[in-house]
Protein backbone atom coordinates (compact mmCIF):
# COMPACT_ATOMS: atom_id res chain seq x y z
CA UNK A 1 0.00 0.00 0.00
CA UNK A 2 2.64 2.31 0.98
CA UNK A 3 4.15 1.92 -2.99
CA UNK A 4 0.41 2.67 -4.26
CA UNK A 5 0.13 5.61 -1.75
CA UNK A 6 3.97 6.86 -2.81
CA UNK A 7 3.43 7.13 -6.63
CA UNK A 8 -0.01 8.45 -6.66
CA UNK A 9 2.02 11.61 -4.25
CA UNK A 10 4.67 11.84 -6.52
CA UNK A 11 3.38 11.43 -10.33
CA UNK A 12 2.64 14.21 -12.71
CA UNK A 13 1.32 14.02 -16.05
CA UNK A 14 2.37 15.59 -18.80
CA UNK A 15 1.31 16.16 -22.21
CA UNK A 16 4.54 17.00 -24.45
CA UNK A 17 6.37 15.61 -26.27
CA UNK A 18 4.01 12.56 -25.70
CA UNK A 19 1.47 11.70 -23.44
CA UNK A 20 3.06 10.27 -20.28
CA UNK A 21 3.57 10.23 -16.46
CA UNK A 22 7.18 11.06 -14.64
CA UNK A 23 7.81 10.38 -11.27
CA UNK A 24 8.42 14.26 -9.53
CA UNK A 25 10.35 13.07 -6.49
CA UNK A 26 11.98 9.95 -5.53
CA UNK A 27 10.40 7.05 -3.61
CA UNK A 28 9.78 6.44 0.04
CA UNK A 29 12.33 3.92 1.36
CA UNK A 30 9.46 1.68 2.49
CA UNK A 31 7.87 1.77 -1.40
CA UNK A 32 10.91 0.61 -2.58
CA UNK A 33 11.62 -1.81 0.32
CA UNK A 34 8.14 -3.10 -0.61
CA UNK A 35 9.14 -3.41 -4.14
CA UNK A 36 11.89 -5.77 -3.47
CA UNK A 37 9.58 -7.60 -1.25
CA UNK A 38 7.21 -8.05 -4.19
CA UNK A 39 9.75 -9.19 -6.35
CA UNK A 40 11.10 -11.55 -3.62
CA UNK A 41 7.50 -12.95 -3.25
CA UNK A 42 7.02 -13.40 -6.95
CA UNK A 43 10.21 -15.28 -7.41
CA UNK A 44 9.64 -17.61 -4.39
CA UNK A 45 6.14 -18.19 -5.85
CA UNK A 46 7.88 -19.42 -9.56
CA UNK A 47 10.01 -21.42 -7.62
CA UNK A 48 7.43 -23.18 -5.88
CA UNK A 49 5.24 -23.36 -9.21
CA UNK A 50 8.46 -25.29 -10.98
CA UNK A 51 9.11 -27.43 -8.17
CA UNK A 52 5.41 -28.78 -8.31
CA UNK A 53 5.46 -29.13 -12.30
CA UNK A 54 8.81 -30.90 -11.65
CA UNK A 55 7.37 -33.14 -8.82
CA UNK A 56 4.69 -34.40 -10.98
CA UNK A 57 6.72 -34.78 -14.25
CA UNK A 58 8.75 -37.27 -12.35
CA UNK A 59 5.32 -39.01 -10.95
CA UNK A 60 4.23 -38.91 -14.68
CA UNK A 61 7.39 -40.45 -15.81
CA UNK A 62 6.93 -43.46 -13.04
CA UNK A 63 3.67 -44.45 -14.61
CA UNK A 64 4.23 -44.27 -17.87
CA UNK A 65 7.13 -46.48 -17.62
CA UNK A 66 4.71 -49.14 -15.92
CA UNK A 67 2.37 -48.88 -19.25
CA UNK A 68 4.86 -48.65 -22.17
CA UNK A 69 6.70 -51.50 -23.20
CA UNK A 70 10.44 -51.33 -23.62
CA UNK A 71 11.38 -50.98 -26.89
CA UNK A 72 9.10 -47.91 -27.09
CA UNK A 73 9.56 -46.72 -23.55
CA UNK A 74 12.51 -44.15 -23.82
CA UNK A 75 11.38 -42.91 -26.97
CA UNK A 76 7.83 -41.51 -25.95
CA UNK A 77 8.58 -40.87 -22.34
CA UNK A 78 10.94 -38.71 -23.73
CA UNK A 79 9.13 -36.74 -26.01
CA UNK A 80 6.40 -36.57 -23.30
CA UNK A 81 8.68 -35.15 -20.79
CA UNK A 82 10.00 -32.86 -23.47
CA UNK A 83 6.52 -31.64 -24.15
CA UNK A 84 6.17 -31.13 -20.32
CA UNK A 85 9.03 -29.02 -20.17
CA UNK A 86 8.40 -26.64 -22.90
CA UNK A 87 4.27 -26.19 -21.18
CA UNK A 88 6.00 -25.02 -17.78
CA UNK A 89 8.64 -22.53 -19.70
CA UNK A 90 5.70 -21.12 -21.73
CA UNK A 91 3.44 -20.57 -18.40
CA UNK A 92 6.38 -18.83 -16.81
CA UNK A 93 7.01 -16.38 -19.55
CA UNK A 94 3.23 -16.08 -19.75
CA UNK A 95 3.61 -14.52 -15.94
Amino acid sequence: MELFNSLKSRLESYEKPFTHWAISKPLTDLAIKELFVMQILQIQFLRELVMMELEQLMVERVNLEKVLNREEKQKNIDVLLQKKIQKIFQNLQNL
